[in-house]
């Protein structure tokens, strides 16, 4: 069991890692990627990331996704019991084999007893947003992992974003494919 946990931690390093160079990757800027990148990195050794670089001013904008929303949403899509209708609601499952995606890492992390602790949001414009989300194992405190995953506004609600479902379905390939 303790294996299981060791390969689904350096899993969910790995996608960390992954979608820290798929984020820069859109970038033009190579001091922004190299910025980003290190972030990124950073967040994952030393498990820990900075809040405070938050826009003050997104909290004052009602159409941002907000700590407490995006942590609401995130409730929602990793919980094994919520029903199909309700993970539309908060997960952009529009691509084929996302909706099955995101339920079987669901239920492959709550087997395992993982949490999901949104811990800041940056918005990247109106309808886009990055949220770094804490992923722990509460018997295995020093093996959380924070990860940046994308929401998306559609239709005028946020949702999980698609690229997350897809870095989230990989962890969960991960932890039960070892």
């Amino acid at each position: 069991m303790q294996k299981k946990l060791y390969r689904l931690t350096m899993g969910i390093v790995a996608v960390a890692a992954g979608a820290a160079l798929v984020l820069t990757g859109c970038s033009d800027d190579n001091d922004s990627k190299d910025s980003t990148t290190s972030a990124a990195t950073s967040a994952v050794t030393s498990g820990a990331t900075d809040t405070s670089t938050a826009d003050a001013s997104d909290a004052d904008d009602s159409s941002s996704l907000s700590q407490g929303d995006a942590q609401k949403i995130l409730d929602e899509a990793t919980n094994p019991d919520t029903s199909d209708d309700d993970l539309a609601e908060v997960a952009d499952v529009s691509a084929p084999g996302t909706k099955e995606a995101l339920s079987a890492y669901a239920k492959a992390m709550k087997a395992a007893g993982y949490t999901h602790t949104v811990k800041s949001v940056a918005a990247d414009g109106a309808d886009k947003a990055t949220v770094t989300v804490n992923i722990a194992d509460p018997s295995h405190p020093e093996r959380a992992a924070d990860v940046p995953l994308a929401f998306v506004k559609v239709d005028g609600d946020w949702k999980l974003a698609g690229d997350a479902i897809t870095q989230l379905s990989a962890m969960a390939g991960a932890h039960s494919g070892h």
